[in-house]
């Protein structure tokens, strides 16, 4: 198997189309490494024209792929690394393993890691975001100890996750899609699940009392994936509150015409071959919540998601996500869902079922890099004793 490392803007007609085969068939998806997610990306968003892939190839089958950019190791020490976390894509991108062939996973993962090194790129490999388990991760392991390459893990945190096949339990006290709550009002028979315990469900079902009240009207969860113009409509939900106000510090895709056009031409893109996931909470005439969800290979992946500000004491937030998992726990079952939230929202993160780690490793693939991630405990012992001593005498 060999590989190449090219620019993500000279890839031809051919290697995108190859591209996106592996996408579908990825052992671990990743909706970031998606053709239609990346390529729109290198192209329209002013911090991501040097996004580079390497492709591991075999005949005429690509059976990997990685993202990255060449960046400075560690700040103010001259060491550089291939990174999958540079300037962009470690703000835009929640997951950063590379896209792996289920049907030849060691030679690919192989391929990777003996191309990291290669090409003029140095040998030192940083991993953000990695997955913690499963068969990629196994892999990664069993080439890093074939090959006696060295890894140091720096970080793991543990991110909410639906697997697939998850399947809310049906309400004992639902007719087939309300629930009569005990003050009369009838509430979506989705918040009766108790998808994040008792207790959140209770304050959900609470909000959407209020809610229902204050709006005077039914609270809906409506599938708008097929419909060109809710990609606008996004726009302008986001646009309306704190966000598109950039003297408050918004930040806001539709106060930039790059990243407003960088978001139409992903969501329309996966829109093209119905693979968007656009959830709207509305009430008559209000839309309260919007969700933009991709689906890449076995997964959908949360992209991005807006409230109407005027209703957060509410947790439309919340109670969209809440709708939005039931509803494709039934159209996409074959699929697990990854919210990609950030584990700092714990309130957020705590209505979705699972767990899954992620993982940022740093991996020497060449001698040199090696004998420096050798010295990295001795470093950290030295800064750690530093710091003590600091403290002290403060």
């Amino acid at each position: 198997m060999r590989t190449r490392a090219v620019r993500v803007a000279d890839l031809t007609a051919r290697d995108v189309e190859r591209w996106r085969a592996l996408a579908d068939r990825a052992l671990e998806p990743n909706v970031y490494l998606d053709p239609r997610w990346l390529i729109p990306s290198q192209r329209l968003h002013p911090d991501a024209g040097d996004l580079m892939v390497l492709l591991a190839e075999d005949d005429d089958a690509l059976r990997g792929l990685l993202a990255f950019t060449v960046e400075p190791a560690w700040r103010g020490l001259p060491f550089r690394a291939v990174s999958t976390a540079g300037r962009f894509l470690g703000t835009h991108a929640e997951r950063h393993h590379p896209l792996v062939d289920r049907d030849a996973v060691d030679a690919t993962v192989d391929a990777l890691l003996s191309g990291v090194g290669e090409h003029g790129l140095p040998g030192l490999l940083v991993l953000h975001k990695f997955v913690g388990d499963g068969p990629l991760a196994d892999a990664l392991a069993a080439t890093l100890s074939r090959h006696g390459m060295r890894e140091e893990e720096v970080g793991r945190r543990a991110w909410a996750f639906a697997r697939a096949g998850y399947a809310p339990p049906t309400p004992g006290r639902a007719s087939a899609d309300r629930v009569e709550d005990r003050q009369g009002v009838e509430l979506p028979a989705e918040l009766a699940l108790p998808t994040a315990g008792a207790k959140a469900v209770r304050n959900l079902r609470r909000s959407i009392r209020g809610l229902q009240a204050a709006v005077d009207e039914p609270v809906a969860l409506m599938d708008r994936s097929d419909e060109s113009d809710r990609v606008g409509a996004f726009l302008a939900l986001q646009s309306a509150g704190w966000k598109g106000d950039a003297a408050a510090g918004g930040l806001a895709m539709g106060l930039a015409p790059a990243t407003a056009g960088w978001f139409r031409a992903i969501a329309e893109a996966f829109q093209a071959d119905g693979d968007l996931r656009l959830f709207s909470l509305e009430a008559g005439d209000e839309v309260l919540h919007m969700a933009v969800n991709l689906r890449s290979g076995d997964g959908v992946f949360g992209f991005i998601d807006s409230y109407d500000e005027r209703f957060s004491r509410f947790s439309v937030g919340h109670i969209g996500r809440v709708l939005g998992l039931a509803r494709m726990s039934a159209t996409d079952a074959e699929r697990f869902f990854d919210p990609d939230l950030d584990p700092f929202y714990t309130s957020g993160t705590g209505l979705y079922p699972d767990r899954r780690d992620r993982v940022d490793l740093l991996v020497g693939t060449s001698a040199s890099s090696r004998l420096l991630l050798r010295a990295l405990p001795l470093a950290r012992r030295v800064r750690d004793r530093a710091r003590r001593g600091v403290r002290a005498s403060g």
